[in-house]
C-alpha cells in the first residue's frame, strides 16, 4: 500500500510522465478504502446532523445531551459489532448514520421534557418523562423489532449484516433511553429546585390604609388606600 501510494504521488508531480499497473492494486485501493472512509463519514454525517438539529430545540442544554447521548450509543454499536464480527462496510456505514437519526427520535423526547421542566426535584422530572414518553417509546421499539425478524432469516451477507447492525442500534438506544439516561439525569447538576428570590429592601411597598367614618362614627362612609 505504501509503495502504491509512493508511485501514485509522483506520477503525478513528476516531470516525468509514466504509468504504473499492478493487478493487485485493486485490492490495495479497496483495503485502504475500508480502513479510514467508513469512519470519517460516519463522523462527517455524525457533525451535520448535530449542526442542524441544534437550531431546532428550544434549549442549548438539549443539544448537549442529545450530542453525548448520539456520540455514547454510536461507540456502543461500533463496540458490539466487533463482537459480533461485523465489519466496516457501505451497509454498516449506513447504518451508523441512520443510527444517529433514530438515536435523536427516541432519546430527544426525553431529554426535552426533563430539560424544560422546572421546579421540584431531577428524579421528579425523569420519572414524569418516562410517564410522558416510555409507553410510546416502547411500542415504537416492539413494532421495529418485528420488522426486523424477517431479515433475520435471510441467508445473504448483505442482509445479515444490515439485520445486526439495526439490531444494535435499537437494543443501544433501548438501553440508554431507560436505563443510563434516567440514572444520570438524576444526579448530574445542575439542579432544578426553584431558588426562593430575595426581595430588595429599597423596592418594598407599603401600604396605608385611611378609613373615613361618619359623625356617628356607626358606618364607614369611604376608604382611601395610598401605595
Amino acid at each position: 500500500y505504501d509503495l502504491l501510494e509512493t508511485l501514485r504521488r509522483l506520477s503525478v508531480t513528476s516531470k516525468v510522465k509514466f504509468i504504473v499497473f499492478n493487478p493487485s492494486f485493486v485490492y490495495m485501493d479497496r483495503y485502504a478504502s475500508s480502513l479510514g472512509a467508513p469512519l470519517h463519514n460516519s463522523c462527517i454525517s455524525a457533525l451535520f446532523l448535530l449542526f442542524f438539529s441544534a437550531f431546532l430545540v428550544a434549549d442549548s442544554l438539549i443539544n448537549v445531551w442529545i450530542t453525548l447521548t448520539v456520540v455514547s450509543v454510536e461507540f456502543g454499536v461500533i463496540g458490539f459489532m466487533t463482537l459480533w464480527k461485523v465489519e466496516l462496510d457501505c451497509i454498516s456505514v449506513l447504518c451508523l448514520i441512520y443510527g444517529i437519526n433514530y438515536t435523536i427520535d427516541n432519546c430527544a423526547p426525553l431529554l426535552s421534557t426533563f430539560v424544560l421542566g422546572k421546579d421540584f426535584t431531577r428524579t421528579k422530572w425523569v420519572k414524569n418523562a418516562l410517564e410522558v414518553h416510555g409507553v410510546a417509546i416502547l411500542q415504537s421499539y416492539l413494532c421495529y423489532i418485528v420488522g426486523l425478524i424477517p431479515l433475520a432469516a435471510v441467508p445473504s451477507n448483505l442482509t445479515c449484516t444490515l439485520f445486526r447492525c439495526l439490531f444494535l442500534i435499537a437494543f443501544v438506544t433501548f438501553f440508554h433511553c431507560f436505563a443510563i439516561l434516567p440514572v444520570i439525569l438524576t444526579f448530574l447538576p445542575p439542579s432544578k429546585k426553584k431558588r426562593k428570590e430575595k426581595k430588595n429592601p429599597e423596592n418594598r411597598e407599603e401600604i396605608e390604609c385611611v378609613e373615613m367614618v361618619d359623625i356617628d362614627s356607626t358606618r364607614v362612609v369611604d376608604q382611601i388606600t395610598t401605595v
